[in-house]
């Protein structure tokens, strides 16, 4: 017969093994919701891709679909085989599996979508479903707002240090305080307004260029200020698995909340 103290050792016991194995539980529940849905859209190709996989699939799957991506105009340069972007190519070192934001698309033809704010990103996959986005009507900024700005507002600096911080030293986090969950940001192309996004998918998406990109250089070009609201240039030079150069120019509209500066507008260009 067991003692008293003997079934209270047990109990704890049995409560201790019941939490190690629902903490594993959970973890496995949340990454079988994030692979259900990053699987949308790449179902049709294996996504360690070169550039003849991608464009002998793309040629398949336009013979029996069609193209879903919504924007101000398609971007069908030569780059992307003059039509619109099909999956990403990745270099080995990187993980190819998980992304914080777990809803990007891989194919132009697998669902109703926008470009990603990241379509000029090669290692990254170049679309979101019109489901996560929101579309205002008329919605604008004008980016040549407001004076040169040469640092001594304290908050303003911190801020244009944590954009430096993130997307220049791969610091996933350095940004995060600057997007708010409960904020939108309007995201734009090549000065056309697109659509707006929730903070926290924005934050995740961010987290997901700074993981996810080979950056060779992230330079802070210039800022201006007019109150409070400033306007940070950037330019960003990456480097594809194929050891080759491209440039991409960021545009990040901040405004002061209260004793903070947030992210609102941003906008990437070619």
């Amino acid at each position: 017969m067991r003692t008293k103290s003997a079934n209270i050792a047990l109990a704890l016991a049995a409560a201790v093994v019941t939490m190690g194995l629902a903490a594993p539980a959970q973890a496995q529940r949340r990454d079988r919701d994030r692979d259900q849905r990053t699987s949308r859209g790449r179902s049709s190709f294996n996504y360690f891709h070169n550039r003849s996989q991608m464009e002998r699939d793309f040629q398949r799957d336009r013979g029996s679909s069609r193209i879903r991506v919504h924007g101000s105009f398609p971007r069908t340069t030569r780059r992307y085989g003059d039509h619109w972007r099909y999956g990403y190519r990745r270099d080995r070192r990187f993980d190819d599996h998980h992304f914080r934001f777990g809803f990007y698309l891989f194919s132009p033809f697998a669902a109703d979508s926008y470009p990603s704010p990241w379509y000029y990103y090669p290692s990254l996959p170049p679309y979101v479903p019109s489901d996560r986005v929101i579309v205002v009507p008329d919605y604008g900024y004008s980016w040549d707002v407001g004076a040169p700005y040469h640092r001594g507002d304290s908050a303003l600096d911190q801020a244009v240090d944590d954009i430096q911080d993130a997307f220049g030293q791969g610091n996933a986090d350095a940004a995060d305080a600057l997007i708010p969950a409960d904020s939108r940001v309007a995201i734009f192309q090549d000065g056309r307004y697109e659509y707006s996004l929730k903070g926290d998918d924005f934050e995740e998406m961010i987290s997901d260029n700074v993981q996810n990109t080979d950056s060779e250089s992230f330079h802070i070009d210039s800022v201006r200020r007019s109150g409070d609201n400033a306007v940070v240039r950037a330019t960003q030079v990456l480097r594809d698995e194929d050891d080759a150069t491209d440039t991409v120019h960021q545009r990040i509209h901040l405004r002061r909340v209260g004793d903070q500066w947030e992210i609102t507008d941003f906008m990437t260009s070619r």
